[in-house]
Order: structure tokens, then sequence, then C-alpha cells
């Protein structure tokens, strides 16, 4: 009784929050799920729409210190577009990116919280990685082994797809076909998770290519001086018509 009882109290003042300043204060755990009350939170966020109908969000530390600030295209904040930053608790800057619907675009950069360079990438417009580079918090270079599919290099995993796609009798009947591109992320434990469609023809195409990638379960994760790491890669799949 008394947890619903606040629950509904937070959401009262939620909408007063907004109808009074247009500002929508969220809590979230350590975790990044949304609770209740400041007294079982780890970060708050604040969350505005500008004069062009963006979404701007900026989520702090419990200090008082900013956490991240970015912008989205919706009030859901499931669209980054434009530059987002984070920040380390001690204020150096953690990562910039940046963003064209939800895409990663140009560079990326990950910092250690000394403010030395720990990763570089380049994507293009259509949120291909092009260029990478790693380094020790020292400034020196890190070894990084890609990941492996059922032993072998990523990049040949392509009989498995071939074997394992069904064309969907939607697009052969329209004769649709082209490339899905499937972003997707290996985990330490060798796991696919957080997979985006960052380009396809079709949104039929988009749901078989998503069902393929999500059998390719046999993965060595990536490693870095030795150690297993995440690691986002770009799957592409064809669909072509005899």
């Amino acid at each position: 009784m008394n947890k619903l009882f606040q629950l509904i109290l937070f959401l009262g003042t939620y909408h007063y929050c907004f109808g009074q300043s247009d500002t929508i204060t969220v809590f979230y755990d350590k975790d990044w799920n949304k609770v209740v009350s400041l007294a079982n939170a780890s970060f708050y966020g604040k969350v505005y729409e500008n004069d062009i109908g963006y979404w701007v969000a900026n989520d702090y530390f419990l200090n008082g210190k900013l956490q991240m600030t970015g912008t989205y295209l919706d009030s859901t904040l499931q669209t980054k577009q434009g530059e987002f930053i984070w920040f380390h608790e001690n204020g150096q800057k953690k990562t910039i990116a940046h963003y064209w619907n939800n895409r990663l675009t140009g560079e990326y950069y990950d910092y250690y919280d000394n403010g030395q360079i720990d990763t570089y990438q380049l994507f293009d417009n259509f949120g291909q990685l092009k260029e990478s580079s790693y380094y020790k918090e020292d400034g020196s270079k890190s070894l990084m082994e890609m990941p492996l599919f059922q032993g072998q290099d990523h990049m040949l995993a392509g009989n498995f797809l071939s074997s394992n796609v069904k064309y969907p009798k939607y697009a052969r009947k329209r004769n649709i076909q082209g490339k899905v591109t499937i972003r997707i992320e290996i985990n330490e434990q060798g796991i696919v998770q957080n997979t985006q469609v960052l380009s396809s023809p079709d949104a039929s195409l988009s749901k078989e290519a998503l069902r393929v990638v999500m059998l390719m379960t046999d993965w060595t994760p990536a490693k870095r001086d030795g150690e297993p790491v995440t690691m986002a890669l770009n799957i592409p799949i064809s669909f072509t018509l005899d």
C-alpha cells in the first residue's frame, strides 16, 4: 500500500513539473533502471523539449556533476541525434559520439579518467566502421584481437548466413532486393546483444536478417591485450533474387 502511494505521488509530481517548467526529472538506479525516488537513485536526469522540437537530455551524478548530455528526436529518448558527451565522475570526458537518426557517424572517442584517449573510431554516414585505434592508459597502443565466429574470422561467416537465410515471401513477391546491415555487440561471454538495423531496403528483409543474426551463437569474444572485451560488429546480409 505504501509503495503504491509513493508511485502515485511521484506521477502526480511528474506531471506538475512538466506543466510548470517543461522539464522532466527522472531518477535511475546504478543499472539505469527508473526508480521512484531520489533515495533509491544513483543518477538523475532532466529532459526538456528545445525550440526545434528535439528533446535535450542531461544526466547527472548525485553530486550534481554532469554524467551525459545529448539530444534525441523523440520524447521517449530512443533516437539519438547529434553530439553526445559522457563524463567520468571526476569531470573528465569519458565518451564523445555523434549520431544521425540513432546511427554512429563521424568520429568517436573514449577516454580514461586521466584524460588519455582509450579508443578512437571513425564511422561513415551509414554507420559503417572505417577506422579504429585502441590505447593503454599510458598512451601506448593496445593489441586488439577481433571476435571469431565458429573459430574463424567473423568476415568468413557468409557460409552460415547463406545457409540459414530464408527469403521473405513478401519481398520475393514484390521483387525487393538489396543489402541489410546489422550492427551487433559481442559481449565478454561471446553472446550477441544490442542488435540494430543500420540500413535496409525493406522491413521484411530487416526482420529476416535480425532472425538469422540471432542464430549466430558460437562466438569467441574480442580480446584487448589478452582480456575479453565487448565489441560491436557490422554484419552485411545481401538479398538477391535469381
